[in-house]
């Protein structure tokens, strides 16, 4: 079971988060300032932090700040503040996700899987090769029929995202948001341009792709 640890000062906010999270099988502690968030932090190791930009006293960022220096626990930051300037600030302490308040709580959970999807899908796993295609994940090299393919980074991890998953069907807003790490910031449109610059690096006919396909009305799977 995953865990979560939420911090806020409103209780109910606390409450109506951690009922859904509580629904979607997650583990959930709570605090109510900085410092108890901190200290929950290191004496838990919760899988991810769920935290209120504005807390009084040891505010939101500064608790992200000392998260940080000691370990890379990803963190959702929430704030009633709708200027781009805050979110900025927050993605730049390194918070994984920015949600503004008031937010529908089922999106919020939403967010939270997103996130600890890539944050599993950042971890090291062996090289694999599948329909002539062979990746290997620590050296982040690519060969497709023994030949090597370069690919930029994105590039990279939605092939590898696809490959590791082979068959299975994912919709453009899924893979948005669990390769591109500020999926809010992004369009849309930017999952089939880099379908379609795939497809020229990895397809014999790019115009007939047989292994990256398209679920018309939902989205991609690599075939195998």
């Amino acid at each position: 079971m995953r865990s979560v640890l939420v911090v806020d000062n409103e209780a109910a906010t606390v409450e109506v988060v951690c009922s859904y999270l509580d629904t979607a099988g997650y583990g959930i502690s709570s605090a109510t300032d900085g410092h108890e968030a901190i200290a929950r932090v290191a004496a838990e190791d919760p899988d991810l932090v769920i935290l209120d930009a504005t807390l009084p006293g040891l505010d939101g960022l500064q608790v992200l700040r000392r998260i940080r220096q000691r370990q890379p626990t990803p963190v959702i930051l929430l704030s009633a503040k709708r200027e781009p300037n805050d979110r900025v600030a927050g993605l730049r302490l390194g918070a994984d996700d920015y949600v503004a308040k008031p937010f529908v709580p089922a999106e919020l959970v939403a967010r939270v899987e997103a996130v600890l999807r890539r944050v599993d899908d950042r971890r090291p796993a062996a090289p694999i090769e599948c329909a002539g295609i062979a990746i290997d994940p620590v050296q982040r090299r690519v060969t497709v029929r023994g030949q090597d393919v370069h690919l930029t980074r994105r590039e990279f991890d939605l092939l590898a995202f696809l490959v590791f998953h082979p068959g299975q069907a994912f919709s453009q807003t899924q893979l948005l948001e669990t390769v591109w790490p500020h999926a809010f910031y992004t369009a849309s449109s930017t999952v089939q341009v880099h379908v379609r610059r795939l497809r020229m690096k990895i397809e014999e006919d790019p115009a007939r792709p047989i292994r990256l396909k398209t679920m018309w009305g939902f989205g991609y799977r690599f075939d195998p």
